[in-house]
């Protein structure tokens, strides 16, 4: 599902796929992208992280391609034409699901069991897009998103279909909340890196950060002195409770987990790192470069490690 640690990339693949693509990886997977799309006679052009469709036959205008070039990193460049085929597939089918699910979902009775709310990467979203979404701010560079949880997919909910409701926007994102809450779990595991144990949470669904937005049902995840976090992808989430001295060893080594498991993704979430503290999330801005961490932490957390206990006391 992921690796801790990603060596930069070749400088000559686009920004979108640099950080875990090689130059060579990158020309197989546009070779096999182009070959998908000619076999289905479609007028295309690759822009930046999204190839454009044109012509009678496409049944989308575009695609996304950063969590289908994420997707066939995770597997051998021998796969990649099998993914990308049944990749294409299931977004035609899910296309022609969604047509219907936008005619029905006018009522919100029916509407309502598919809410849910997710975090989203902020930086992927170009200034025209940002408008087509119903959105919180949450911390750094992530925000809350209003989302349909269909059988297939997971889709925004747009600005237009929740004037049709007439519901308010915090009652929307509190009925979203409890249906991820009721459908999907929250496994935790305790895992030793760098001889620090975290807490961490993995799973197939798109909804693992969620449990952000539950933290405090869970004592374990509270440290005396808050929780640092990290949610780098949809998949997976890290949770370290602050209780000693020790959480300096973590701030030195989670910026560069949290920022390899970005980078590798499918689903990039958020490559900053978390401190919950007082049921408040801030943002706690790092560096990287070559094996080096600038921290950058504001005065109430560099407050807060002058207060932590020995580790051994």
């Amino acid at each position: 599902m992921f690796s801790f640690l990603k060596k930069s990339k070749a400088k000559t693949v686009p920004a979108w796929a640099a950080s875990f693509f090689s130059a060579d990886e990158y020309d197989v997977f546009i070779t096999e992208l182009e070959a998908m799309l000619k076999k289905r006679n479609l007028n295309y052009s690759i822009g930046d992280g999204v190839v454009y469709l044109s012509g009678s036959n496409a049944i989308f205008e575009q695609l996304g391609l950063i969590n289908l070039a994420q997707t066939c990193k995770l597997s051998a460049p021998s796969s990649w034409e099998s993914l990308i085929n049944t990749h294409f597939h299931e977004m035609e089918q899910i296309s022609d699901f969604t047509k219907l699910f936008e005619v029905k979902s006018r009522d919100f009775e029916y509407a309502k069991d598919f809410l849910a709310i997710r975090l989203f990467n902020g930086d992927v979203l170009n200034d025209v897009q940002k408008d087509i979404f119903v959105k919180r701010a949450f911390a750094g560079d992530a925000f809350t998103m209003l989302s349909f949880d269909l059988p297939q997919s997971v889709i925004n909910v747009k600005p237009e279909q929740m004037q049709n409701w007439n519901k308010s926007q915090d009652e929307l994102f509190e009925i979203g909340k409890r249906n991820v809450e009721k459908k999907y779990n929250f496994d935790f595991s305790r895992e030793t890196i760098n001889d620090f144990d975290i807490w961490f949470i993995q799973d197939e669904h798109h909804f693992v950060p969620n449990f952000v937005f539950s933290l405090d049902k869970y004592p374990a995840l509270n440290g005396e002195f808050g929780s640092l976090i990290g949610v780098p992808h949809r998949h997976a989430a890290i949770i370290y409770p602050i209780e000693t001295t020790e959480a300096i060893e973590a701030v030195n080594s989670l910026p560069f987990i949290i920022s390899g498991m970005f980078k590798e993704g499918p689903g990039s979430v958020s490559n900053h790192l978390y401190w919950y503290h007082k049921g408040v999330f801030q943002s706690l801005p790092f560096e990287l470069g070559e094996n080096k961490l600038v921290f950058k932490p504001g005065l109430e957390f560099l407050d807060i490690l002058q207060q932590l206990p020995a580790k051994d006391a």
